[in-house]
């Protein structure tokens, strides 16, 4: 269940302020959790299972740090993207004008249909 608060905003027309829904912080569910959760669900010991997700986060950074995207089926993709700053000429392109490089995850067409909101169940904290 995802839990929503109300949060004020005031219109910097108006100076009304109008009360909109936002996703309360949770707590992530770490790679203990979900190693917990597979043994579970299957005959594999949790050892192994966390020994398997770990070589997978390795292999995961590895693909990233190489430049490749990372397809994971019914999840998603990662794939490593970059934010640079201009240059008037292709001549004077370089890896310098590189800011930052980012990680994004592109989920699949099945999981956004699962992330539907007529799926997903909400409650309000007051």
């Amino acid at each position: 269940m995802i839990t929503l608060k109300p949060i004020g905003r005031k219109s910097p027309q108006t100076k009304e302020v109008k009360y909109y829904p936002t996703q309360a912080e949770s707590s992530p569910i770490d790679i203990e959790a979900v190693a917990e959760q597979i043994k579970d669900n299957s005959t594999f010991s949790r050892g192994d299972i966390k020994a398997t997700l770990n070589a997978l986060q390795k292999s995961v950074i590895e693909a990233l740090l190489a430049g490749y995207s990372v397809r994971f089926g019914d999840l998603g993709s990662f794939r490593p993207t970059i934010r640079t700053r201009s240059v008037k000429s292709k001549e004077e392109v370089t890896a310098s004008l590189i800011e930052r490089v980012h990680v994004h995850f592109t989920p699949s067409t099945n999981i956004k249909r699962k992330l539907h909101k007529n799926n997903l169940k909400f409650q309000v904290k007051k």
